[in-house]
């Protein structure tokens, strides 16, 4: 039995850590697999995206105390509740934020962490900029970084606002209000009567800019919690980001207070809680929690019996007061969660679209995950998404018709009921079908033949064509391939074939004949060696394979009836080379007259140049080595 025990205590030890590794925290980050090409660009990055989210608070509370200098400038007169200004206006960071902004809900994990972390670590400017060294890499900086981007981008995203966005009470810690005189020993907070006279409601949807109103607004924040104004400028266009900044703002602004007991109101002034004799039912502060609303209770004597026995304190307590709680809590103090997505409530309202519990609502506690691009939010006391015209829907220009597709709204009263016009060859719903690739047709039937000139009979074939058509589908289609051929074995006067008989009338044929014979005359002329007289056949060979044709690769077909020669004009003898005018003695002598009269003139140039250049810098005084 004692030799078990070691073993027993080991294990046992192992399942706390395991428990405390799991449900130790609060919210973790989701793991996923890296991509091979986040995981190569990142190699000796530390890995810090296993760690533990911490809370915004912790977060810039890491990044002061890593600065071995102390705070920034900027930052020194911020509470410590307040996201670092230094931070918040650097826009390397601000571009880090924004993507946390806007990368879809589905791609927000270590996947995103590994990858701020990877630009972080790789960016030697930062060290300088934080540390004003070259050689500090803290790695307690870049971790209190990191968190307070992604954090206070989930904030501005409405992602889980009571741990992503600041918190005045959080920061006081557990032991604030626990000796304070005449309160329960809960933190609460109230808005300064000055902030409450601006609200983002009245902004247009897509401002562009920030309003003079909202800049007098944040004037009057202290200076200790407020955030930089450039900060709120990255989401003037949009609303909804705009109004998640603008509350995150107001929570950093708000008063901490510790919540009195009944009969009792906390006194802004003196800061503590006084004995209230104008109001017993709430006892001067708010004793509810999560937002709720103290109201007097209706009943607050004995019963109709007229029984008078003493009651207990709880009681007794909720007999003086109620608490009037938001959609997405209850309880006496309205300290318990509810969730109407569960109840079924929210997703009736959402349905088919997903509902998601949003306590900050005090409406109705859930919101709608409406998909992007198509719907949008409704109205704040009737959650549902509603959607968006197809084609006048922000962003989308040509709606969803692709490839230049114009869009046009139907007035069938269904906003997504839409019908793309698409560009020649395109199709689909959105456009989406490229055109066909283009094809030939087939091979036409074999032409008569196309008989020469009685002046062009001695250098030129008579031949037949076909062709053939390239069918496209949209303009700028070309088909690979000649769009013609021809051939010139059929072509014979002597011939009873129809393509011949069909083509020449009687005089033609006569005439064609004379040429031929003339031809056969300049032969001779010309070749008086050679003994043997063009003859007809010759200037009409016949092809080796009947079914061959010509080669076309490099001689268009225009040009194809006087390059493509017989061989008795192809093929001349010595004779006939012996004609050519070939250049004589005084034309040789011209061109070397030419030649050496550039030569002259290129070493003219070069002396020129030389001279010149010799000139000036003995003008300027300096010496030249001869």
């Amino acid at each position: 039995m004692s030799r078990r025990a070691p073993s027993i205590l080991i294990i046992v030890l192992l399942l706390n850590v395991c428990i405390l590794a799991v449900f130790g925290s609060i919210y973790d980050i989701e793991q996923g697999l890296y991509p091979l090409n986040i995981w190569w660009q990142c190699q000796g990055v530390p890995n810090l995206q296993t760690q533990k989210v911490k809370y915004l608070e912790d977060a810039a509370k890491a990044y002061y105390m890593s600065k071995l200098a102390g705070r920034a400038v900027v930052d020194r007169e911020l509470a410590d509740h307040v996201p670092p200004a230094s931070i918040l206006s650097n826009e390397r960071y601000m571009k880090m934020l924004l993507e946390v902004v806007k990368v879809p809900q589905d791609a927000i994990g270590s996947q995103l962490m590994m990858r701020l972390n990877c630009e972080l670590f790789n960016d030697l400017d930062w060290v300088r900029d934080v540390y004003d060294t070259d050689l500090s890499r803290n790695t307690n900086g870049v971790r209190g970084i990191l968190d307070v981007i992604y954090r206070l981008g989930l904030c501005v995203r409405g992602i889980d606002k009571h741990l992503n966005c600041p918190n005045v009470c959080r920061v006081k810690g557990p032991n604030f209000c626990r000796k304070a005189p005449y309160s329960i020993g809960v933190c609460g907070t109230y808005v300064p009567e000055e902030l409450k006279l601006y609200s983002p409601d009245k902004e247009p949807e897509t401002a562009g800019d920030l309003s003079e109103a909202f800049k007098r607004w944040h004037a009057m924040i202290p200076r200790e919690n407020r955030l930089p104004l450039s900060f709120f400028k990255h989401f003037a266009h949009k609303n909804q980001l705009f109004v998640n900044a603008y509350e995150a703002q107001l929570a950093s602004a708000k008063v901490p207070f510790c919540i009195c007991e009944p009969f009792y109101t906390h006194d802004r002034v003196q800061d503590t809680c006084v004995e209230d004799m104008a109001d017993f039912a709430c006892g001067g502060g708010n004793p509810c929690m999560n937002g709720g609303e103290c109201q007097k209770a209706l009943n607050t004597g004995s019963d109709e019996d007229g029984d008078a026995e003493e009651e207990e304190e709880d009681d007794s307590v909720q007999k003086v007061f109620i608490c009037k709680c938001l959609p997405a809590f209850r309880g006496d103090l309205c300290e318990y969660d509810v969730d109407p997505c569960a109840l079924g409530v929210g997703v009736k309202a959402c349905k088919p679209y997903k509902c998601v519990r949003a306590p900050e609502d005090p409406y109705n506690g859930f919101r709608c995950e409406c998909p992007l691009r198509t719907h949008k939010p409704g109205g704040p006391t009737e959650p549902s998404c509603v959607p968006i015209p197809a084609c006048k829907s922000g962003d989308l220009r040509n709606g969803p018709c692709l490839s230049g597709g114009r869009c046009e709204q139907l007035a069938t009263g269904d906003p997504l009921d839409y019908k793309c016009h698409c560009p020649p060859g395109y199709s689909g719903k959105n456009c989406e079908d490229p055109p066909p690739e283009p094809y030939w047709s087939t091979w036409s039937s074999w032409s008569s033949c196309k008989w020469p000139a009685p002046a062009e009979a001695c250098f030129k074939h008579a031949y037949q064509e076909c062709t053939r058509e390239c069918n496209v589908h949209a303009p700028g289609q070309i088909c690979q391939g000649p769009s013609r051929r021809i051939r010139y074995r059929v072509c014979d006067l002597n011939s009873d074939d129809e393509a011949v008989v069909t083509s020449l009338s009687d005089r033609q044929k006569q005439e064609l004949q004379t040429a031929f014979s003339l031809c056969s005359l300049s032969s001779e002329a010309a070749s008086p060696n050679s003994g043997e007289p063009l003859a007809e056949s010759k200037l009409f060979e016949p092809m080796k394979d009947p079914g061959s044709l010509d080669d076309w690769s490099k001689v268009s077909p225009e040009e194809a009836t006087y390059t493509l020669l017989p061989k008795a004009f192809r093929l001349l003898d010595s004779a006939a080379l012996l004609a050519v005018s070939w250049p004589e003695l005084p034309d040789l002598a011209y061109f070397t007259a030419w030649l050496y009269a550039f030569i002259l003139l290129l070493a003219f140039i070069i002396v020129w140049i030389h001279q010149m250049r010799t000139w000036i810098l003995r003008h300027y005084g300096i010496e030249i080595d001869t």
